[in-house]
């Protein structure tokens, strides 16, 4: 029998994150999209009642989203792609959307309206050729018929006289795969509205995927979930999510939020144009919301929008546990006026923050409840699922910064040392997510005593984020750590769709002569004994490859000793184990399920704003430092950050595959192939992370005899 070698070394080498994070793209995709309006048929106009009062909710009926597939963009894919994306991928994306969604449906169908570029009375004299849905040329026969008028008002010609209404739809999703312009990096796919009917309801928008990033290897697990998550995203910006929707939104009964250039219900809004807070060059023309909608707060040392509608506050209330929180926070780094997602550092893990994470992101009611608040929509909040990042944390979450102090404000989500912990969500085992950048962080930034040190995800406010990884995904069995040449499991470890990460000093009673260092993490089998009140997890050990132990956990932080090994198991939050964030049985229509409650539909009272000046933008630009302007006196005013990046021995095919990310959000995570990395001697193989530096060796398993 082989006998290892005195003070032979296995590092376990956890990748870190392998791209940038950077700004989503659908910011860019709204400054070249212009939007139309295109009036459609409802059935109470018939009776000139919808503009004048709420529609009552028996009209409401799932939200009919088509698709219409270009082939000559999507033929050029392969067969595999093509298949993947338009019987598996598109359709689950939009199946959801369609469930979770009810409008007032459009009836004898939809039409789309031609761009005028000359009018004559009330009938164009010319009209735009070729016009375009985002990149997408509309077809001819989606206009309506279109009546083309000479200078002098006579309109003798109508174009697409045949064309008829596009039946059973109250959305036209068009769908591409071209690899254009805004294909860079680890864009996967971008998406925007382009005509609004007369109430302002997105009912004509284009998704592009961008062919380099389909991956349809798989149908199921997370590669296809991270595809999934991605393609509802986009969906979802398409339906309406927006900056260029806060300033069209409305109440229950038509009223539009934010005033209109006529005073009445319809009509343009009034743009406001000026420049963006702290960019010298860069301008908007852009519409900004009343203070009904948004609100702008003093908050950490800079200004940061506030979406205060009342199922948005309803919903933060009640999730922060805080009465006074005004409602949800926008991405304050989107390189835009306003941000088309939620704040990153507040809802991480919320399907429209601006990151994918490696374990997924939430489709949650918060998202739910914005779509609610367009008065465009009734919500189906059965559909949503739980948010566990930030849950009943309290006020201070929300305003406090995220460390200060070398403690943090929860230790579930952000981290001040390189210690392996869980991933929020307990999917996956996680490293801390945290550069040494070459140049000092802003100083609203700075949250180690060194001040080039701060988190690698800007959209966080740099905060350092837990972040899960493939090489320490609880359900990947390729992961398990196991004492040499044998089949022990080191840390008693169970890999499996039912095992979750808790926090661990556990070794096998006999080591065979082995230390394992770095590892403070692990996986294991849980079930929840729902018998109890409240519920506890039982949680398998595994001793042997066959032998097992059961051990209980009554509460989070509970240390358990295991029969068979040293140290103990730090207990997880059953709440998490056990789903509790979801509410069973489930709320009726009018209450969304939050933290496990069901919280019924109530007045939020508004929240008092002092909004900035007319002309002026608070959130950052791409022209201005990131994140947003710093005092005068601050010397990082220049500020661009430029991750140092660590290189070991190892060849170029050591990098790790880009991740498949939001539009272009990025993932907490690596998307490298699972399993630790075990080495013998040597210098460490190791991967190169894409811009954002740094290699951490977490674990190390020493054997000597």
């Amino acid at each position: 029998m082989r006998s290892p070698p005195d003070a032979l070394v296995l590092l376990l080498l956890l990748q870190l994150l392998s791209s940038s994070v950077r700004g989503c793209i659908h910011h860019q995709v709204l400054e070249t999209t212009t939007s139309v309006t295109a009036p459609q048929t409802y059935g109470r106009l018939r009776g000139h009642r919808m503009l004048q009062d709420a529609p009552p909710n028996s009209l409401y009926k799932p939200l009919r989203l088509q698709t219409h597939f270009d082939n000559a963009t999507i033929s050029q894919l392969s067969s595999a792609s093509q298949v993947f994306l338009t019987q598996f991928l598109v359709p689950a994306a939009v199946s959801f959307w369609s469930q979770a969604l009810h409008v007032v449906p459009v009836v004898d169908g939809l039409a789309a309206t031609r761009t005028c570029t000359g009018t004559s009375g009330a009938g164009c004299t010319s009209v735009q050729a070729n016009q375009l849905c985002v990149d997408m040329p509309i077809p001819e026969a989606h206009f309506a018929p279109t009546p083309l008028c000479n200078a002098s008002g006579v309109c003798s010609t109508i174009l697409g006289e045949t064309n008829t209404p596009i039946p059973n739809t109250d959305m036209l999703l068009y769908v591409r795969a071209a690899t254009t312009t805004s294909c860079v990096s680890n864009v996967l796919a971008y998406a925007a509205s382009c005509q609004r009917d007369q109430l302002d309801r997105p009912i004509f928008g284009m998704i592009n995927f961008c062919p380099n990033f389909i991956n349809p290897s798989q149908r199921a697990g997370p590669i296809f979930n991270q595809q999934l998550t991605t393609a509802m995203h986009e969906m979802a910006h398409a339906l309406g999510f927006s900056a260029s929707s806060y300033p069209l939104m409305r109440l229950p009964d038509g009223t539009p939020r934010t005033p209109r250039a006529t005073g009445g219900r319809t009509g343009p809004t009034v743009p406001m144009p000026g420049v963006c807070n702290g960019a010298t060059t860069r301008t908007t023309s852009s519409v900004f919301p009343s203070n009904s909608t948004i609100v702008y707060r003093t908050l950490r040392g800079r200004s940061v929008a506030t979406m205060v509608t009342p199922a948005v506050a309803r919903f933060a209330q009640h999730f922060f546990n805080c009465s006074t929180v005004p409602g949800a926070d926008l991405e304050n780094n989107d390189p835009a006026c306003l941000g088309s997602h939620w704040e990153e550092r507040l809802f991480s893990l919320e399907s429209m923050s601006p990151v994918l994470n490696y374990n997924g992101n939430a489709f949650t009611a918060l998202t739910l409840a914005f779509f609610e608040d367009t008065g465009w929509y009734q919500p189906n909040y059965t559909l949503a699922t739980p948010l566990y990042t930030g849950m009943n944390q309290g006020c201070g979450y929300t305003t406090a910064p995220c460390l200060a102090n070398g403690a943090t404000v929860d230790s579930d989500v952000f981290c001040s040392s390189m210690t392996e912990a869980c991933a929020p969500a307990l999917l996956a085992r996680s490293n801390c997510a945290r550069a040494n950048y070459t140049s000092a962080l802003p100083s609203i930034y700075r949250y180690f005593p060194t001040i080039t040190d701060g988190g690698t995800n800007m959209y966080a406010d740099y905060c350092p984020l837990n972040a899960g990884y493939t090489n320490g995904d609880c359900s990947f069995a390729s992961n398990l750590l196991k004492l040499p040449w044998s089949t022990i499991p080191a840390l008693g470890e169970v890999y499996g769709t039912a095992s979750r990460c808790a926090l661990t000093t556990l070794r096998q009673s006999d080591m065979k002569g082995a230390t394992v260092h770095g590892r403070f993490a692990g996986c294991y089998a849980m079930r929840c004994n729902a018998s109890t009140t409240p519920p506890t997890v039982l949680i398998t050990v595994a001793q042997t490859a066959s032998v097992s132990v059961v051990v209980t956990c009554a509460e989070k932080g509970q240390a358990v000793a295991v029969p068979g090994f040293t140290g103990a198991i730090s207990c997880p939050d059953p709440f998490v184990v056990c789903n509790l964030g979801s509410c069973t049985p489930g709320c009726d229509d009018t209450a969304m399920c939050i933290n496990g409650r069901c919280v019924s539909a109530t007045t939020i009272t508004p929240v008092s704003s002092t909004p900035p000046a007319t002309t002026t933008c608070v959130p950052a630009s791409t022209s201005m430092p990131v994140g947003g302007p710093v005092p005068a006196s601050d010397p990082t005013s220049d500020f661009t950050p430029t991750p140092v990046t660590t290189l070991t021995s190892g060849s170029s095919s050591d990098n790790p595959t880009l991740p498949i990310t939001l539009d272009p959000p990025t993932t907490n995570g690596t998307t490298s192939p699972p399993g630790d990395t075990l080495q013998t001697g040597g210098a460490p193989r190791t991967s190169a992370p894409r811009l954002l530096g740094l290699l951490s060796v977490l674990g190390a398993i020493h054997y000597g005899l």
